[in-house]
């Protein structure tokens, strides 16, 4: 498991802090997109599903 966590600003670190807050937005969608696939994987054992949907990809 990887905790990010944010630090306080540092004079010219704007781009870094870019950098770590894009890599942060990912990071979530990567985890909801992971949810979904468990949450779909489960409904096809289940037998409740036909197939899993794909989503669209992070724009």
């Amino acid at each position: 498991m990887i905790v990010l966590h944010r630090i306080g600003p540092v004079p010219g670190a704007e781009r870094v802090k870019g950098m770590g807050d894009w890599i942060v937005e990912v990071h979530d969608w990567l985890r909801d997109e992971l949810k979904t696939l468990r949450e779909q994987a489960d409904r096809l054992v289940e037998g409740s599903a036909e197939g899993i949907e794909r989503t669209e990809p992070l724009g």
